[in-house]
């Protein structure tokens, strides 16, 4: 019989389990934020020189924290309702444990004001660093890869 792997073993991504787990619960926390409106609690996911980009709504973009949350909040305050899943594809560790990078999959549901809605699957392309010994996002890029809905931003017409 096999001994279960320790937290401090290697990964295949790079870095150890207790990383690998370490960086799903930042990503899991992240969806929490987003479906709670949580603000505090994403802000506290985010490196102070952080980056958040959405593709297509430039207006939503930050180059650090306060930005982020910013473009985070104003986007937000365009939706009734929000609701986001993660599922991690890939998390690749680099080889001193102080960085890595991934692409995690979204999945959303959201509505506007206006009662128009999508529901969307995107990619988030992920930079984290280790920072006073947790793991935070350094950089968070999303692009839509599918969507269905009549979603139209709160004040726009059709």
């Amino acid at each position: 019989m096999n001994a279960a792997p320790s937290s401090a073993a290697p990964f295949r991504g790079g870095g150890t389990i207790a990383d690998q787990i370490a960086i799903r619960e930042l990503i899991e926390r992240y969806a929490d934020a987003c479906c709670t409106r949580d603000a505090d609690m994403l802000a506290s996911l985010w490196a102070e020189d952080g980056r958040w980009g959405v593709e297509g709504m430039p207006d939503l973009d930050g180059v650090d924290r306060d930005a982020v949350m910013a473009g985070w909040k104003r986007g937000m305050g365009q939706l009734s309702f929000a609701f986001v899943s993660f599922m991690p594809g890939r998390i690749d560790i680099d080889a001193t444990g102080t960085s890595a990078e991934g692409r995690t999959y979204s999945y959303e549901i959201i509505t506007s004001p206006n009662g128009t809605g999508r529901t969307a699957v995107g990619l988030y392309r992920d930079r984290f660093a280790r920072i006073g010994g947790r793991w935070l996002f350094t950089e968070r890029l999303w692009s839509m890869l599918h969507a269905q809905g009549d979603y139209i931003h709160a004040g726009e017409t059709a």
